[in-house]
């Protein structure tokens, strides 16, 4: 759910790769973890949320750009339901929301995260601000580590940008992406998740013979002859037996339903994964 013309997804952890193309300008599209927010301004990218050990539950964020450009700030929970006027007539509250307002744009092959002192820092105080229902108290509990926090960020240790590598595989399995239109998002806003889900997985039934063969034509022009040529390549090689006892040695450069593309020295190959009896790394 988002303010209006905003489509937010909430992510408490995991993994997600997606594909955005914003239909206009006014458009909004953000993922939120719980310590940052990612602001999508039509791009492929990849979001990761791994969740703590600790007693605390402290996660960690990062944002990596295939593709076109993101925008990553820190999260402050406690905020979010603020008005300006509040937090103006705060100095400790315009301290975290300058923190907040502290953004790097990540664009082609590229990764942000947050410095993993602050991040734990915002992590334990919005942990706090979830777990208490009064908003009043969180409020109080986010100006007494305002100081902190923002002596922490320092003018620019906040977030950390870097490359980040963007392999060959990666662009294969980007190009299985199926793209949501505006109508699937506006269902996944409402709740109708499940009535969306079966949307796009409609769509991309269709567009699978099409994503297949592409994924096909990029592979083949690579012209790769021998296993270790495939291996320096995809950085991966694999033994692939399938059931009829037969087995193939190379690289699964994508996946789109349970359909497997695979680049063998022989050249590339569908494999259903009904057919696999056992998949192993060389």
């Amino acid at each position: 759910m988002g303010t209006k013309g905003e489509t937010r997804i909430e992510m408490k952890q995991g993994q997600i790769l997606a594909n955005v193309k914003k239909a206009s300008s006014d458009q909004e599209f953000n993922v939120v973890t719980p310590t940052a927010i990612a602001g999508v301004r039509g791009t492929t990218f990849e979001v990761q949320v791994f969740e703590g050990f600790d007693d605390n539950r402290v996660s960690n964020s990062s944002v990596r750009v295939l593709d076109g450009k993101v925008a990553m700030k820190p999260r402050i929970v406690a905020l979010e339901n603020v008005s300006q006027e509040d937090i103006e007539k705060s100095p400790k509250l315009k301290k975290l929301a300058e923190l907040q307002n502290k953004e790097i744009v990540l664009d082609d092959a590229s990764r942000g995260s947050m410095d993993p002192e602050l991040e734990k820092k915002v992590a334990l105080l919005n942990n706090a601000a979830a777990e208490n229902g009064d908003s009043t108290q969180a409020l109080k509990i986010a100006e007494e580590q305002a100081d902190d926090l923002s002596n922490t960020a320092g003018e620019d240790k906040a977030l950390i940008k870097e490359e980040a590598e963007v392999t060959v595989k990666d662009r294969m399995e980007s190009a299985t992406l199926t793209a949501a239109t505006p109508e699937m998002l506006e269902k996944l806003e409402a709740g109708s998740n499940q009535e969306a889900a079966n949307e796009i997985a409609e769509v991309r039934k269709k567009q699978q013979e099409q994503i297949l063969a592409q994924i096909e034509e990029e592979a083949e022009s690579q012209k790769l002859e021998s296993e270790e040529e495939i291996r320096k390549h995809y950085q991966a090689l694999e033994k692939i037996v399938l059931k009829n006892g037969e087995v193939i040695r190379g690289a699964t450069v994508a996946q789109t339903g349970n359909i497997l593309v695979i680049h063998t020295a022989d050249g590339v190959r569908r494999v259903s994964k009904s057919e696999i009896a056992s998949q192993n790394f060389l």
